[in-house]
């Protein structure tokens, strides 16, 4: 998970944004945040920063940032992210 993480970073901070660049460094500052919850073992943490980088995307789509297609994979992938740290936050509440 950290791995997926780590490349959707990239992907952000590689981005060509047409406008709204500071969404930028506040989305992979959030997906920093989720990543150092993962690594602490702060699933619900994590969880809560993925959907705040959900939210973000859903602005940056509105507003037209970036190409649909890439803010799209983007949802995609974020929201892959939240159900696996869900289930691990689930399993830690066992």
């Amino acid at each position: 998970m950290v791995a997926q993480l780590a490349q959707l970073r990239a992907d952000v901070a590689q981005a060509e944004f047409s406008k709204d660049r500071d969404k930028q460094d506040d989305l992979t500052r959030l997906l920093d945040e989720a990543t150092q919850a993962v690594n602490d073992k702060q699933p619900a943490d994590a969880e809560s920063a993925l959907k705040d980088a959900q939210k973000l995307v859903r602005d940056l789509q509105r507003r037209k940032a970036a190409s649909p297609p890439l803010l799209a994979g983007w949802q995609v992938r974020l929201g892959a992210l939240v159900t696996a740290v869900h289930v691990q936050a689930a399993q830690q509440d066992d």
